[in-house]
């Protein structure tokens, strides 16, 4: 799993946990495959207008349940990779 808006380099391995922009991908694809993004807890940008820095870190918990559920076999997940502050996502502090 990694995180959308996050950037981790551009080399084939790197660019396939980034999620910054779609222009970082067009024309260099395919990229590695079963890497399942989900949405990072940004205070600032919140998914939905009027939500307390707890309502977005619970959001955030939220949907890695909802795809470990649905779509991302939790026992099959080698790692969670992580900015801990993202930079290029808008210098975001969880």
């Amino acid at each position: 799993l990694a995180y959308l808006r996050a950037y981790h380099g551009s080399t084939y391995g790197a660019l396939s946990l980034s999620a910054v922009s779609l222009p970082m991908h067009r024309g260099l694809g395919p990229t590695l495959p079963d890497i399942h993004h989900v949405p990072f807890p940004d205070p600032y940008r919140p998914p939905f207008p009027g939500m307390t820095e707890d309502q977005v870190t619970d959001y955030a918990l939220e949907q890695i349940r909802i795809a470990f559920a649905t779509n991302v076999p939790p026992e099959e997940v080698a790692a969670i990779v992580i900015e801990p502050i993202q930079g290029d996502g808008g210098l975001v502090v969880p």
